[in-house]
């Protein structure tokens, strides 16, 4: 379908997702986008509800009981999700004081007999109890993590007790997890290793972490201690002191977790649009600390199109076409974010009335029995600021972390692999021997085009998964560096730096903002590739900032091996050709010539519904490479658009990666998002074809799609209706007036 009216047209401009999704293509459609609808959020300050901030967190306990029950009790726990949100808003309103009141006696009744998956706390003896060893009266939740707040790395006790069944037995109660002397029962109060799940310990005072070296100033726990940071345990912002200061929760209803590595869930919330307010800060509120990886803001533009959400859908890496900017981002160990008391991002009037919360779920278990009711609370304030923020992205959406190998020699000068026939001074990698190193810089005819006049950096933070090593974001102008942004020569996943500029820092015109990534490469397996999986890896940069520029259109700037995204999403650059290519016009929609390749190609390479890297086959791809768009990384990227289609889009990607029979390519060009599927993988073989096609398939008869092949049976009905599709796809180009929509 190509989509009607003024939305239809909009969703073409804005998503290039859609403009493949749309075409009659004569595949089934990519998994739709669910309809967003989301709850009323009305201005209500602290001081105006029933609940204090002491109330809400007795709420947030009754989540983690009820998120729970709901997981003991099967199908009528189904239902249990409608009746809590109808009693308590997850908009910003509170359930009432007698209502509460009969909620909070049902609670401590059940916290008799419901634990859960999460709350590992139960396990343990005085798991509830294990004080922060570097701030007075606050608990260490996640006692088996790095994080205090759970998540993330363990620590050695929590890896102890992972390698001794996750139970509290004999093996982990005499065991020193930490080295401080001490045994682990011996910190947490049972010393003589009797505690039992539901039985009262032997001590409950003196507790101490079985996890972190203590007293934590002694040299030989400094050195233990090298990962722990002591640093002050309330989150304080100077937005605090302001007396009008009102706060919104943002949050899902209690919900499950699916049994996916990787899931992000979404809900959209209309806010009143009758004032303007300025968020000037953010704070997590986590439900789950074992699964949420980390949750970003988005302010939509709204054009009257987006409905009201009243339950969380399944989303990507932008909860909606129209909801692009990020206003408050958090990951685990942050404490909150406190915005530059110059400026705040704008909410309601003449700001955004709609925003979207986005949580990223991290499941490598694949666990069916967790609940998740996580959120931010954001802090308001009607005393407008007298700027407006903005937030940035830079970095890069291609990686390729390639695992240590015998033939890279002993020699750590380092090994430049240029992105294709592109411009190896925008992204490259430099590899040595046991680290890779990636580079983008954001170049200045983009940073112009999206700033014609300075803004000011107030606040940057790097972000990578579990390689990353170190990360540098610089300021350069006229090829020369002004000044670092953000630098973390020791990167910690778990434990991310703000960088806080204050000054703030002005960027003018003509700029570059450079971001350098350094990666451990992995010592055996297959490479790592950029992916929304914690497995994955990731290289951003973002940039707090003011004044807003409100005609920016999209804020980011990464690049794609040597492309820059700028190049391809601000209209100053949409009539370029990039290398030669006059990319919107062949998918932005989709063009004939476009299908005509697509079509052609398969014809080709897939005779009798498998593909054959035959003669002809091989012909038609060396046709195909001679066609601006299919050369260099150019190429690269819309073949991955095309992959992105449907079957016939990812049968033509499996030709194209298996029969270019002199290129080999990179793993991660090949791989799919997480590395579920990789095509390619049996080039070598299927390349040895005669004219007449390859030698008679095995008995495995798999084709290089690794995880699948296109004559599988799960693929086998789509693909042998491929030559009748194609012809009435033409048929239907013929038919249609005007230009054809792909």
């Amino acid at each position: 379908m190509s989509g009607g009216g003024r939305r239809g047209k909009m969703l073409r401009q804005r998503s290039q997702r859609a403009d493949w999704q749309d075409a009659n293509f004569q595949v089934p459609s990519p998994r739709k986008q669910a309809q967003s609808k989301a709850s009323q959020v009305n201005w209500i300050p602290w001081a105006q509800t029933d609940l204090g901030l002491g109330s809400l967190r007795l709420v947030e306990n009754l989540q983690v009981v009820v998120s729970c029950l709901v997981q003991s009790l099967g199908s009528w726990g189904a239902t249990w999700p409608v009746m809590y949100t109808e009693s308590i808003a997850f908009s910003g309103k509170f359930l009432p004081m007698d209502l509460l009141r009969r909620t909070l006696v049902t609670q401590i009744l059940l916290l008799h007999v419901v634990w859960c998956h999460p709350n590992f706390q139960t396990l343990i003896p005085n798991g509830n109890r294990v004080p922060h060893p570097c701030v007075e009266g606050q608990t260490w939740l996640g006692v088996g993590h790095k994080y205090p707040a759970g998540g993330g790395v363990r620590n050695m006790f929590g890896m102890d007790f992972s390698k001794f069944g996750a139970t509290w037995n004999t093996k982990i109660c005499r065991a020193d997890s930490d080295g401080d002397g001490r045994t682990n029962g011996e910190e947490l109060g049972d010393p003589d290793c009797t505690w039992r799940p539901g039985k009262s310990p032997f001590r409950i005072t003196n507790i101490t972490h079985p996890g972190v070296c203590e007293p934590v100033d002694l040299p030989i726990c400094r050195q233990k201690n090298s990962w722990l940071k002591c640093m002050p345990g309330n989150f304080e912002c100077e937005a605090f002191k302001d007396k009008d200061l009102q706060n919104l929760t943002l949050r899902l209803p209690p919900t499950h977790v699916p049994p996916h590595e990787t899931t992000y869930s979404c809900m959209l919330f209309r806010l009143h649009d009758d004032t303007s307010r300025h968020l000037v800060a953010a704070q997590p509120l986590l439900n789950n600390t074992s699964t949420v990886h980390h949750m970003l803001l988005f302010g939509c533009r709204d054009d009257g199109t987006l409905q009201d959400s009243k339950e969380p859908y399944q989303c990507e890496m932008v909860p909606h076409v129209l909801c692009q900017e990020v206003i408050v981002a958090w990951t685990i160990g942050i404490q909150g974010d406190c915005i530059h008391q110059e400026a705040g991002f704008r909410l309601g009037k003449n700001g955004y009335k709609v925003v979207a919360l986005q949580v990223h779920w991290n499941n490598p278990q694949k666990s069916s029995a967790l609940m998740d009711s996580s959120g931010l609370i954001i802090h308001i304030t009607p005393n407008l600021r007298r700027y407006d923020a903005g937030i940035l992205v830079f970095g890069h959406l291609y990686l390729q972390v390639d695992p240590v190998s015998t033939n890279d020699g002993d020699d750590d000068d380092g090994k430049m692999r240029k992105g294709g026939s592109g411009d190896a001074t925008r992204a490259y990698v430099n590899t040595t021997k046991s680290l890779q190193t990636y580079t983008s810089t954001c170049p200045r005819h983009c940073l112009t085009a999206m700033f014609p006049s300075s803004i000011r950096i107030t606040q940057a933070i790097n972000h990578m998964h579990h390689l990353g090593k170190s990360q540098r974001m610089e300021l350069l102008r006229n090829g020369t560096l002004v000044r670092d942004l953000a630098v973390d020569l020791t990167y910690d996943y778990d434990s991310p730096v703000v960088h806080r500029l204050d000054p703030p820092v002005e960027l003018h015109p003509g700029d570059e903002i450079r971001t350098t990534c350094v990666f451990r490469r992995p010592t055996s397996g297959s490479p790592v590739c950029y992916g929304d999986g914690t497995s994955d890896e990731m290289c951003f940069g973002f940039l707090t900032y003011f004044p807003l520029q409100s005609t920016l259109v999209q804020p980011w700037c990464t690049s794609r091996r040597s492309l820059i995204s700028c190049e391809r999403t601000l209209p100053d650059f949409w009539d370029n050709p990039i290398q030669g290519c006059r990319w919107k016009d062949f998918i932005r929609p989709p063009s004939k010539e476009a299908i005509s390749i697509v079509k052609t190609v398969l014809q080709a390479c897939y005779p009798d519904k498998q593909l054959r890297c035959s003669q002809k086959c091989r012909e038609k791809l060396q046709e195909t490479k001679k066609h601006p768009c299919f050369v260099g990384d150019i190429g690269y990227y819309i073949v991955s658009k095309i992959r992105g289609v449907g079957p016939d889009g990812v049968g033509f990607a499996d030709a194209w990666f298996t029969c270019n029979c002199e290129e080999k390519f990179d793993y991660c060009e090949r791989a799919s998002p997480g590395g579920k599927e990789v095509l390619g993988t049996r080039q070598a073989k299927r390349c040895v074809a005669d004219d007449e096609g390859e030698p008679k398939p095995t008995s495995d008869s798999r084709t290089s799609s690794g995880a699948s092949r296109i004559g599988t049976d799960s693929q086998m009905a789509l693909t042998q209706e491929l030559t009748c599709l194609v012809t009435l796809l033409m048929s239907v180009l013929t038919m249609r007036s005007g230009a054809a929509v792909l």
